[in-house]
């Protein structure tokens, strides 16, 4: 795996959504906290494979604020399984020279398991290897609205002028103040959503969806993520002068609605480029294979639902 990195773009922080455990179990006739389970052992192997790929950051969604709402049998389950990780994680995180933090409300889960992880942090702090954070009770809605309360607070004490609060200031107060956005989003499963998890730091995030659910997530899986990440052209909302034309086809042209007469050629032409590379994005990720029918389906309905066909493109068919 590692001679196929070579010209590769390596991205230095991936997130990863951790999704489909309960129902890659249920699929083999098993029960949901089976899944857990086979997800949880299979979270320091990808820890390690992104370290030899040279990831410097990766951080894993591992409990939500949202998961207290499943059956107390499946969340107490949860919470035995984080228990012991805790005590595994702290012998192979010296082992592997990999530093741990974690990221969350962390006043709602118990005092042992606080102390479990105040006490990992700082076991690993030293550690130069890796950085694996991992988000425990973890919303990012929760994470803003407790980072405007620190902020609110050093106001009202005077401590900070509102005039000098600054995106930076914000960045600062977040849990994951210190460690830099994550480059590649990863979420297993084909979920197509973000779950609350880190809406501030993905902001210029590329994203990466397959179908293979987390407890069969391997180093090759990872690898095609990198792949395709390597492929992206990411611009930060700039325009890069080798990118400034944008490839269409005129068979690629759909034909013009009533609620754009009026309109400029170069905003028509504007609009029905936004649009075509929206279905590019989806060839794209066709193209790894994972998730043709999901994109089928979803291609059919965006077109079906475009205005009686006013909208739909006419494009050539697919290679």
């Amino acid at each position: 795996m590692q001679e196929n990195l070579e010209g590769l773009k390596i991205p230095n922080h991936v997130a990863i959504i951790l999704d489909g455990n309960g129902r890659w179990a249920k699929k083999k006739g098993m029960p949901r906290t089976y899944g857990h389970m086979q997800g949880a052992k299979n979270v320091e192997p990808i820890c390690r494979a992104a370290d030899r790929m040279g990831i410097r950051y990766i951080t894993m969604y591992a409990f939500s604020t949202e998961n207290w709402k499943r059956s107390e049998t499946e969340v107490n389950t949860l919470m035995d399984l984080l228990h012991q990780y805790m005590k595994k994680l702290l012998k192979s995180a010296v082992k592997e020279n990999m530093q741990v933090r974690f990221i969350g409300d962390r006043t709602a889960l118990s005092p042992d398991l606080q102390e479990s992880m105040a006490y990992l942090e700082e076991t690993t702090k030293v550690c130069t290897g890796i950085t694996f954070s991992i988000a425990l009770n973890y919303g990012s809605r929760d994470e803003i609205r407790r980072a405007v309360t620190k902020i609110g607070e050093e106001i009202k004490a005077g401590t900070l002028d509102p005039s000098e609060v600054t995106e930076e200031t914000i960045a600062q107060h977040l849990d994951t103040a210190g460690i830099p956005d994550p480059d590649l989003l990863i979420r297993t499963s084909y979920e197509l959503r973000l779950s609350n998890f880190l809406m501030w730091q993905l902001s210029y995030s590329e994203f990466y969806f397959t179908e293979v659910p987390w407890p069969e997530f391997t180093e090759e899986e990872l690898y095609k993520a990198v792949e395709a990440y390597s492929r992206r052209d990411r611009r930060y909302g700039g325009v890069k002068e080798a990118t400034q034309s944008v490839p269409f086809s005129p068979n690629a042209r759909r034909s013009v609605s009533p609620a754009e007469a009026g309109t400029t050629e170069e905003e028509v032409f504007a609009k029905q480029a936004c649009e075509f590379r929206a279905f590019s994005g989806l060839r794209e990720l066709r193209s790894n294979g994972a998730i043709r029918h999901r994109i089928s389906t979803e291609r059919n309905s965006y077109e079906k639902n475009r205005c009686n066909g006013v909208h739909r493109f006419h494009r050539n068919p697919d290679p």
